[in-house]
């Protein structure tokens, strides 16, 4: 509902202000920080006129939190990515899911994304591809959401009822 010259206001001041404030957390969550306003940024200018690479930033965001909590929780602040196998898991599986979450936002989206030769995923390929596509990407977010309870080398992951119960109720959605 903000206008452009508000939404660049907001924009102006919370962007500066977030990436100041992960810099006091560690080296590595300021350069995510960094990162990602430069992708934001990038999206905003250039990424969403081609869908598919737009996506890809979308699901991106959507992955990148867990990536940085992770980071925020090191006890050092030398530049490093020592990011716990599960988290990397959870990340990709939201990164997955996002992929997929798009590409079907773009099916529902395609009869005005081709009135106005918008190039997505479903204008280049056709709604039927574009959801087969979707549903590979969702998928394997699914499949992959299983592997910290399946193995035994994701300790506390490893059978845990607290974590499968809401990795259930999420492939439930996804399906």
């Amino acid at each position: 509902d903000l206008n452009k010259r508000d939404a660049l206001l907001v924009f102006a001041v919370l962007c500066p202000l977030g990436i100041a404030s992960s810099f006091f957390v560690n080296t590595t969550c300021f350069l995510i920080a960094v990162v990602s306003a430069i992708l934001a940024v990038a999206y905003d200018a250039v990424l969403k006129r081609f869908k598919p690479v737009g996506n890809l930033y979308i699901a991106y965001s959507m992955a990148i939190p867990f990536v940085f909590g992770a980071t925020a929780t090191l006890e050092t602040n030398a530049l490093t990515f020592d990011i716990p196998l599960a988290i990397i898991v959870v990340a990709s599986v939201a990164f997955l899911a996002g992929v997929g979450r798009e590409a079907m936002k773009d099916i529902q989206d395609v009869s005005g994304d081709g009135k106005m030769g918008v190039r997505s995923v479903a204008t280049m390929l056709g709604v039927r591809a574009a959801s087969a596509y979707a549903t590979a990407f969702y998928i394997s977010a699914i499949a992959l959401a299983f592997v910290p309870f399946l193995l035994t080398s994701f300790d506390v992951y490893y059978h845990n009822v607290y974590y499968i119960v809401p990795v259930l109720a999420t492939d439930a959605m996804l399906i």
